[in-house]
């Protein structure tokens, strides 16, 4: 057994231009408030207000008229300006971006000598985020709900600028880094698998309220990454019940005839198809909603063994996702999150064990194989206003994943694996089995003032990461060598195929 464990403590304290939180799950607004003369106006009330938003947040402008109000939720908000000497001003459609500061232009209210109906005013989203050097873009679920994508919420990050799916099995690459250089966070918990770096929790779109893709200039805080900082926010309950089914399905009758790489084994009949349900809505109306979604998800094709018969390829993942959000007071706001994506696979392949394939199978069990995967992942978020200048943010998290990979068949578990590397034939058992536990506790606090165009962070941070692994890799296994083996004897091929990371019986 392999036990690594890594823990990591880092002291923050950085000034820079831009108002960048880690692990953001909000975003922030501001701007300036002057009359038809260009002069500032000072004690104007800005009220915020949406679906999105617990009770009432807002603020006062200064004496330079200017206005910040930190950590609200992202989405469309309508902004409210009010002043005794002044027309009120409506300002709808507001959009809120995570991780990011919307800017309002300078607002103009007109002096009040008569009543009349309020004016509104619909804004229009910026093009440039003027308070932000990172290179990046966001997705909202208005957005991307409507583009043809997986179901994997992974799937819409290369929708964005510099974001591609990779082919070598290492997810999304991002600016020219690999997929094991990406970081992913959701709900403000880093779901990035400690053990190889390599993808994170699966969740349907359905789920998701906005995606922020970080791919340069962000700030030393985001540790660990080289690559892109993926950033997801699932939805949460608001005011209103609201009740949402989704679905997706497809077969071999929708789709051409294809066949599979393994061994050429034929794709018979597929079925691909989830189903999903969200719920959310009040406990206490501006206190403490709640959202609860699940999303079941079945992948079957019927595979072909020449010679050997027909076998399914079945794959079940149930994804679910939990969040309470509670406002105790106007200054405090807490966020409770729970999500996961446990899977069980009936597998039809062979275990990436070894390299290479077969030229055929003299019994299918090195072919046969059960999996189980997953992870659950739990965060608590909290964020505290203590004035229009000053944020406090905390977080605790715990990531937990898994990956067992054994063998579906006894003859499968009892037998070594034999590969004639001549012949091209594979027989006997399933070869390596693994057992794999990863787990990530995780706690930060951080603590930002805002001077100006400037802001002034420090926070400690704190992650402990370990994975224990268990496995048989290359032991049941016998390889039958040719080629740059011929000529060595039996001790000196083993001490090759050693030296290359397997510990296998030869046969010469």
């Amino acid at each position: 057994m392999l036990k690594k464990t890594n823990t990591v403590t880092a002291l923050l304290f950085c000034l820079f231009a831009v108002a960048a939180h880690a692990q953001q799950t909000t975003g922030h607004l501001e701007g300036r408030v002057v009359d038809t003369n260009n002069q500032p106006l000072a004690e104007v009330n800005v009220v915020v207000s949406g679906p999105a938003i617990q009770g009432v947040r807002g603020g006062v402008t200064d004496a330079g008229g200017s206005f910040r109000i930190l950590a609200l939720p992202s989405g469309r908000l309508t902004v409210t300006f009010r002043h005794i000497a002044y027309q009120r001003l409506v300002v709808s459609d507001v959009t809120i971006l995570l991780g990011k500061t919307t800017s309002l232009a300078d607002i103009v209210l007109t002096s009040r000598s008569i009543e009349v109906d309020a004016i509104e005013v619909t804004a229009a989203r910026p093009v440039i985020d003027a308070t932000s050097t990172t290179i990046g873009a966001n997705l909202s679920s208005l957005e991307f709900e409507a583009l043809p994508t997986e179901r994997d919420h992974r799937s819409i990050f290369t929708l964005l600028p510099h974001a591609n799916t990779s082919f070598l099995v290492d997810d999304v690459n991002s600016c020219g880094a690999t997929g094991q250089e990406n970081a992913y966070f959701i709900d403000g918990a880093n779901t990035t698998d400690p053990f190889r770096a390599i993808g994170s929790t699966q969740l349907p779109y359905n789920f998701v309220k906005e995606i922020e893709l970080k791919i340069g200039g962000y700030e030393a805080e985001y540790g660990r990454a080289t690559g892109g900082i993926v950033n997801v926010v699932t939805h949460s309950g608001s005011n209103e019940f609201q009740a949402r089914a989704f679905g997706f399905y497809t077969n071999n009758d929708l789709a051409s005839d294809s066949r599979r790489g393994f061994v050429d084994l034929t794709t018979g009949d597929f079925l691909r198809y989830d189903l999903g349900l969200s719920l959310g809505g009040p406990v206490l109306r501006d206190k403490l909603w709640y959202f609860l979604a699940y999303n079941g998800r079945v992948d079957r094709e019927d595979i072909t063994f020449e010679g050997l018969g027909v076998r399914p390829d079945d794959k079940r993942t149930h994804m679910f996702a939990g969040k309470l959000t509670w406002q105790p007071s106007s200054a405090l706001d807490m966020t409770l999150s729970i999500f996961g994506d446990p899977t069980s696979w009936d597998r039809i392949g062979h275990n990436f064990v070894g390299g290479g394939n077969p030229a055929s199978l003299a019994n299918p069990d090195p072919f046969l194989g059960q999996w189980q995967q997953g992870t659950f992942n739990a965060s608590l978020h909290a964020n505290y206003v203590a004035s229009d200048r000053f944020l406090v943010e905390g977080k605790v998290s715990r990531y937990r994943g898994k990956w067992i990979a054994e063998a579906a068949t006894e003859r499968g578990r009892i037998e070594p694996q034999l590969r004639d590397n001549t012949a091209g034939v594979w027989s006997g058992g399933y070869g390596a089995e693994f057992d794999r536990l990863s787990t990530r506790t995780s706690m930060a606090l951080a603590t930002t003032y805002f001077a100006g165009n400037h802001n002034l962070k420090a926070g400690l941070q704190f992650e402990k990461e370990e994975s224990a692994v268990v496995s048989n890799a290359f032991q049941g296994m016998t390889f039958v060598l040719t080629g740059e083996l011929e000529s060595m004897t039996r001790r000196e091929a083993k001490e090759l195929i050693e030296a290359r990371g397997a510990g296998a019986d030869i046969v010469c």
